[in-house]
């Protein structure tokens, strides 16, 4: 800044110009966030946190701790989850320096019990840092995760069968997690060459605790191709989240003639054919028993 005593000099005083340089470090304002906020139980999952310098002063030497008590209040003074429920790998990071206007990241692996489904989990963390004076502060952040249920879905013991005269594919559904799938379709679908119309089934939620049935009645595209067809099996369904999600299953069904079917049971049922032994020696032992009645008679 310049000072000009220029009218000082008309009145004959003695004038004279400074330079004076001002120099404004700024501030830093830290920011934490998880870039993604879902976390799944039952499983382990990898968290990105987010630290951001959102001030006009850079940050050196920073440091930051994940606080593991059980007395932690957050500035709402609703109790903060105590971190001691899940199994965290890590608990302290040393992020370094963080220039204003960018962003570090720290990455730690998280196992989640089944118990904190559907539950909201808070992670108070302390960041410690040095800023553009070269003092040292501590600021306390909470990082926010909600716990959503496991859907551990997969299809198997896919058959054909004859229903009511007609190729049946048939199978079931198994939830091995902890939370129902809602809104499950099942969809059949041909691969290669087959000629099966795709087709698709409404199954409603899928239950984690029993194998939820499935059965489709085949269609054709023109006549029926007896024998190998190869398919696909999809079951479409949403969590709790209203995320929809897919599994799917590729599988060889094999579908029989029916008229080929029926000769071999009539020619070679081992069944029927002990029958019709049976049936005969009954005719024969009652004809041998008239027949010697009949003589004993005309003795």
């Amino acid at each position: 800044m310049k000072v000009d005593y220029s009218r000082l000099r008309e009145s004959g005083v003695r004038n004279a110009f400074f330079d004076f340089d001002f120099k404004v470090t700024g501030d830093s304002i830290i920011n934490m966030r998880a870039l993604d906020p879902f976390l799944t139980s039952l499983q382990t999952n990898h968290i990105v946190i987010e630290i951001s310098n959102d001030g006009t002063a850079p940050i050196s030497g920073v440091d930051i701790v994940a606080k593991n008590t059980e007395t932690t209040i957050s500035s709402t003074t609703t109790s903060v989850t105590n971190l001691e429920n899940v199994v965290v790998l890590d608990s302290n990071w040393d992020v370094g320096h963080i220039d204003p206007g960018t962003s570090k990241y720290l990455e730690v692996d998280v196992y989640i019990p089944g118990s904190l489904k559907d539950e909201t989990l808070h992670v108070p963390m302390d960041l410690t840092y040095f800023n553009a004076h070269g003092d040292r502060h501590t600021i306390s952040r909470i990082v926010d995760f909600y716990i959503k249920g496991l859907i551990d879905a997969r299809i198997y013991d896919v058959r054909v069968i004859d229903l009511s005269g007609k190729p049946t594919v048939i199978g079931e559904i198994i939830n091995e997690g902890n939370e129902d799938a809602l809104f499950g379709f099942v969809t059949l679908e041909p691969l290669g060459d087959s000629n099966i119309i795709k087709s698709t089934q409404f199954i409603d939620e899928i239950e984690t605790d029993s194998p939820v049935p499935f059965n489709t009645p085949l269609e054709f595209d023109g006549d029926p191709r007896y024998g190998e067809h190869d398919i696909r099996i999809t079951v479409r369904y949403k969590d709790s989240l209203r995320d929809e999600k897919f599994i799917t299953y590729d599988t060889t069904i094999l579908i029989n003639d029916p008229s080929k079917s029926q000769e071999s049971e009539i020619d070679y049922n081992p069944w029927i054919i002990l029958s019709v032994a049976v049936g005969v020696g009954i005719i024969v032992f009652s004809q041998i028993r008239k027949r010697k009645k009949v003589e004993t008679n005309a003795s």
